[in-house]
């Protein structure tokens, strides 16, 4: 089967794998083994909360 691997909009802490997320590895969808798992949402996360009385506006594109 065709694995993509975890869909990182879909792997943050915040209502983790709800709504239209996958726990199946191989779908489109799939939110990881548990929020965070992976290094880039964590790295975000980490950086958002350390900076978090500076940051004045954050912006999220995607598509």
């Amino acid at each position: 089967p065709l694995c993509y691997g975890v869909d990182p909009n879909r792997n943050w802490d915040y209502k983790w794998c709800e709504g239209g997320a996958s726990h199946d590895p191989c779908s489109d969808t799939y939110c990881g083994s548990k929020a965070f798992s992976e290094v880039e949402t964590l790295q975000v996360s980490q950086f958002l909360n350390t900076h978090k009385d500076t940051i004045v506006h954050y912006i999220n594109f995607h598509s």
